[in-house]
Formats: structure tokens, C-alpha cells, sequence
């Protein structure tokens, strides 16, 4: 007979609504809220903390907790019906013998100390939800023996269990949430080792910070190893292998040789790709693909892994390194050639034979342009002061209907000796977004030689000041010579002039250039308090500059003026 679940016909003392096994719509949205809010403190974050600094169990205090609450709980009417907002807090700090100040952290302090419990060197696995499909539901790093926790616990037979959750919302940035599995039953003489009982709370979360960066960089390094797995002839694979083998003979991806034979990785845009070939059994090779690192795709021949791993199993029974598996009996099989394997299989399969063809073609594409060199037969195109260009994985524009064509770029460089040079460099050019793309380690190489005349954006910090567009020539220039205002730097007046003067003297720019720069600065940003600083030392400049040569400039006439 199946178990009668219960439900609850209470009536809620706020609405006066029976809601059964759910919560008031009231209390709910007042939990949402919290959910939502930037300004959370993680209490029981906290209080673990506090618990691995005085090696204290956090379990048992949990215990203590909730026998307390039961125990009122279990109280007549007229006892205490409501325990008070500050007897968790309180009750805690008591228990660890500190301030209860110590549970109240600004959340990226508390993430920040939790970063550097669970970071060492583990066997940490991760696993996906159930039904995920890469766009609802969660990823998960399970942080298998975390010695701070398990130090901590020691009195309990199964040690807690750390997760970290990366989870996936429809309309909305995905979350990050650090979890711990509580066991509620300490180790006893009498207690069975087959049965546990547990729940999971939920320590800290966020969307953005420390948790991410760990989650991230632990991902990055296994993402194809939970790939969802889909056959050779699947629609998306015939996309995306056309794409890459379009990008790779045009020379606008930059792919890199793995440790493993054979295995290559790049960047597409915002896609990561890591491709394995196999010359020798090449119905074995396979690609994987993952986009805004989310759940990676593995495409791959299902049939032919199968029927080579079976045979593989047979001829490793007969493996004369390991005759103590090989019945005596049994005659020494003749092995196929490596180059048969597969090929009963690929016979009626015409789709997944133009595949393995596909793969064969970007593999041999790939080895091509391993080193990409500046070709003579390309057209040079000159980056101005005022052009954006994007530091990038790939020459891929983030709008893929857009075309991208090569040029040998020359970039103007401010050299050590404050001199200006022409750099070449292999550049992309979207003509849609008016953007140059060269690959990062091209940038990274070019910063070497000098600091570039141009605007750089910084595809990773979408909100940094690197990424202003230059509106005057004079603008880039003094920024790559060190002329700031900003009061952290607090740059002398001698020293701003010196700058100033350096630049004009060498022709940078012209004078009129500089003038109109600073007075572009002065009249965009006279309404803001925060550059009243800034303004006066604006001001100083122009006033210094103005003066330059003053005696050697022409006198011109004006016989009216016109405002605009």
C-alpha cells in the first residue's frame, strides 16, 4: 500500500489562505528578494568559518541548534511561542566564544576565504543535473575531501560533502553556489554504516567573483570530459565543422597543439573547440565544442567506438605482455591492420563517411597554418590613433553574418625612448564593425616592442577605461607617455609640463590638437564634482601651453565671432 503524503490544511496566520506544502506567496517574496539582493551575508557561511578557525564541529553544533528549537517547539501555548531574531546568532557565538560580529562579512570576503579552503590539489569530478540541456539546470564540481572539512568532522562516519553549483537560468546570468552535505548522526558503536541521514545547505552564492574564477578555471581544464555526447551526422556538427574549416584556411583562428597526440584547441568568437584526430583509425577522431562556457558538445562516431572497444577488449586477452589472461589453449589471433578497423562499418554509412572527410580537411587545414605568416601578397592598412582594435582569441567578429578580411596592419608604437615606430602586424578587419582583430598572443608579443597609438579593447572587461574610444590624436599619445591627472598618481605640474613639451617638440601632434583635447576634457566634464581636481589641473595645462612660443605664433585679426 502506497504512503498517504502528507499535506498540510493550516491556515496561514498572515493571509488567512491554506497553502499546503508551500510557502506564503507573503514570506515568499520576501525570500526572493533576499535571493536576489548584492548585499547578502552568508550567517552560516560564517559561522562554518569560524568553526575551521576554532576546530570546533559544525555538525554538532548544528545538532545543539536544532534540539534547541525542538525542544521549544515542544513548549504549551502559553511558553515561548516566537524564538527571538538574535537567538541563532548569539547562541553560535557563545558556542564558538567569539564576538557574533564574526558572522557578519562583507559576502566577497567570506567567498574569498572559502576560495582558499577548497583550493589544493584533489581529485575533484564534475557532474551535470539530470535532463540538463545546457540552457536550465546546473553543473557541478564536487570537492571530494576538502582536509579543512574533513579535519573538522572527523568524529562522523561519512565526512561532509562540498559542492560547488554552477547554475543555469533561461533570461538571467548563470549562478554560482558553494554547498556543504550536513550529517546529522555523529559516529556511534551502534550505528549502521549502510545508512546516513543528511541534507544539503547552502553556504554562499554569486554571480560574479571568487567562486567564479575557481569554478571557471577548474572547468576549463575538464569541460569535454561531461560533453554531451552527439553523432558525426548531426545537423549542428555539419555547421560547425564548415565554419572552422572556413576560419582555419583564411587563417583567422589561432589553434593550439595539446600535451595529447594529435588534439588541438582553439577559439571561435565565443566558442571553445578542441579537435582529435587520429591518422591512423580515423573513424576514432572526434571534436568537442562549448559555447559561453556552458555544457560542451562531443561529436563523435557512437558505432565505431563501440565495435572498437569490444575488439579492443578480444586482442587484449592475447596481448603477449600479459600472458597470465591468455588461456594456453587458445591460438594466438591474427590482429587486423589498424587501417581495416571501422571500415565494415563506414561501407552503408555515406554521412558519417563525409565526416571523418570533414575532420580529415580541418586537421590537415590546422597543420598549415600552425605558424601563421605575414604573407607579401596581402594589402597593408595603416591603424590611426582613432581606431579600435580587439585583442582576441580568434578573428572572429562577434556577429558571425559579418566578413572579416586579412591585411598586414601597421600600428603606431610609442617605444621605451618616447619615439614613435610603424609595428606590422597579422590583423582581421570587420569592415561592418569598423574593428581590427589581431590574436592575443600577437598582442602580447607587439607590448614587447612598445605601448600602441590606437585604441585596444579589452574583450574581457567590457567596462574598462581602456576600451574609451581616442577622439584626438594627442589623447592616445599622452596616455601611452604617462600624462594623467588622476590624483591617486598625483603627477607634478613640472612633470605634466615636461610630458606636454616632449610630445610637441617631436611633432606628435600639433598644438592646436593638444588645445582643443584639453578643452574638449574641461567642457565634457565641468557638471561632475568628482573632476573639480582634474579641471583645475586641465586648466593649468592649457593655460602653459597656451603660452608656448607665444611670441613666435602669428597675430591674426578677427573682425567678428559667430557662436554655433
Amino acid at each position: 500500500m502506497a504512503k498517504k503524503e502528507f499535506i498540510s490544511n493550516r491556515k496561514c496566520s498572515l493571509c488567512g489562505e491554506i497553502h499546503g506544502m508551500a510557502l506564503c506567496p507573503i514570506i515568499n517574496a520576501k525570500l526572493e528578494k533576499h535571493d536576489k539582493s548584492k548585499n547578502r551575508n552568508f550567517l552560516m557561511a560564517n559561522v562554518l568559518l569560524e568553526c575551521i578557525h576554532k576546530k570546533i564541529s559544525f555538525q554538532y553544533l548544528l545538532k545543539e541548534y536544532n534540539e534547541l528549537v525542538s525542544e521549544w517547539n515542544d513548549f504549551p501555548n502559553d511558553g515561548i511561542p516566537v524564538v527571538c531574531l538574535d537567538t541563532p546568532t548569539e547562541y553560535f557565538a557563545a558556542a564558538l566564544d567569539c564576538n557574533a560580529s564574526k558572522f557578519f562579512k562583507k559576502p566577497e570576503i567570506t567567498t574569498r576565504e572559502f576560495v582558499d579552503i577548497i583550493s589544493g590539489d584533489r581529485e575533484d569530478d564534475f557532474d551535470i543535473t539530470p535532463n540538463f540541456d545546457g540552457k536550465s539546470g546546473s553543473i557541478i564540481l564536487n570537492l571530494n575531501h576538502v582536509p579543512a572539512i574533513e579535519d573538522l568532522e572527523e568524529n562522523y562516519l561519512w565526512p561532509p560533502e562540498m559542492h560547488l553549483e554552477k547554475k543555469f537560468f533561461a533570461n538571467k546570468e548563470p549562478e554560482y553556489r558553494l554547498g556543504i552535505q550536513v550529517i546529522s548522526v555523529p559516529k556511534t558503536r551502534f550505528q549502521s554504516v549502510d545508512t546516513c541521514s543528511c541534507y544539503e545547505l547552502e553556504l554562499v552564492s554569486e554571480t560574479n567573483g571568487n567562486l567564479r574564477d575557481f569554478f571557471e578555471k577548474k572547468y576549463d581544464e575538464c569541460w569535454t570530459d561531461i560533453a554531451i555526447d552527439k553523432s558525426l551526422d548531426d545537423e549542428k556538427f555539419n555547421i560547425w565543422i564548415n565554419r572552422l574549416i572556413r576560419a582555419t584556411q583564411n587563417n583567422l583562428l589561432n589553434w593550439e597543439k595539446m600535451r595529447y597526440h594529435d588534439r588541438f584547441s582553439t577559439v571561435y568568437g565565443g566558442t571553445d573547440v578542441e579537435l582529435y584526430f587520429d591518422s591512423d583509425m580515423k573513424g576514432n577522431s572526434s571534436i568537442c565544442i562549448r559555447t559561453n562556457k556552458g555544457l560542451g558538445t562531443h561529436f563523435y562516431w557512437s558505432e565505431y567506438q563501440e565495435w572498437f572497444n569490444n575488439n579492443k577488449s578480444y586482442w587484449n586477452r592475447f596481448n603477449e605482455n600479459i600472458d597470465e589472461f591468455r588461456p594456453w589453449d587458445d591460438p594466438m589471433p591474427e590482429l587486423l591492420p589498424e587501417e581495416k578497423i571501422g571500415e565494415p562499418l563506414l561501407k552503408d554509412n555515406s554521412s558519417i563517411r563525409e565526416s571523418i572527410v570533414k575532420l580529415e580537411i580541418l586537421f590537415e587545414s590546422i597543420k598549415k597554418s600552425e605558424e601563421i605568416k605575414i604573407s607579401k601578397d596581402l594589402r597593408t592598412k595603416h591603424i590611426e590613433y582613432a581606431d579600435t582594435v580587439v585583442s582576441s582569441a580568434s578573428l572572429i567578429c562577434n556577429s558571425r553574418a559579418h566578413s572579416i578580411l586579412p591585411y598586414i596592419g601597421i600600428i603606431k608604437l610609442l617605444i621605451p625612448d618616447n619615439e614613435i615606430i610603424n609595428y606590422q602586424i597579422y590583423t582581421g578587419y570587420c569592415r561592418d564593425c569598423d574593428k581590427y582583430y589581431i590574436f592575443e598572443r600577437d598582442y602580447e608579443e607587439m607590448l614587447k616592442a612598445g605601448i600602441p597609438l590606437c585604441n585596444i579593447f579589452d574583450k574581457d572587461n567590457p567596462q574598462s577605461k581602456s576600451n574609451i574610444p581616442f577622439r584626438y590624436k594627442s589623447q592616445s599619445v599622452l596616455s601611452a607617455m604617462g600624462y594623467t591627472v588622476d590624483k591617486n598618481v598625483d603627477l607634478s605640474s613640472d612633470r605634466r609640463h615636461e610630458i606636454l613639451l616632449e610630445a610637441l617638440k617631436k611633432d606628435f601632434f600639433s598644438i592646436h590638437d593638444l588645445l582643443d583635447f584639453l578643452n574638449w576634457l574641461v567642457a565634457t566634464r565641468k557638471t561632475q564634482k568628482k573632476y573639480t581636481s582634474a579641471i583645475e589641473k586641465w586648466n593649468e595645462d592649457i593655460n602653459f601651453i597656451e603660452n608656448y612660443k607665444k611670441s613666435e605664433r602669428k597675430t591674426v585679426y578677427i573682425s567678428s565671432i559667430h557662436k554655433k
